[in-house]
């Protein structure tokens, strides 16, 4: 098998900026709800799980690398 270096590094990297990304979007969705702007927490709240959804995919290919 080839060097996998690289491409584990790019993903814990991405991986990493996106649990970040969601963190802050759910800071976002808070604060809408709170000033009870539902529109746009239902956008956020959307937003938060297509994100999660490419996180947990991210998840799943490094431990297909790894293993």
């Amino acid at each position: 098998m080839g060097d996998f270096k690289p491409v584990e590094k790019k993903i814990k990297t991405n991986k990493t900026e996106r649990a970040s990304k969601i963190e802050e979007l759910k800071e976002k969705l808070n604060k809408a709800i709170k000033e009870e702007r539902y529109e746009d927490a239902a956008k956020i709240r959307d937003e938060i799980k297509k994100e999660e959804g490419i996180l947990s995919l991210k998840v799943i290919l490094m431990e297909s690398i790894v293993y």
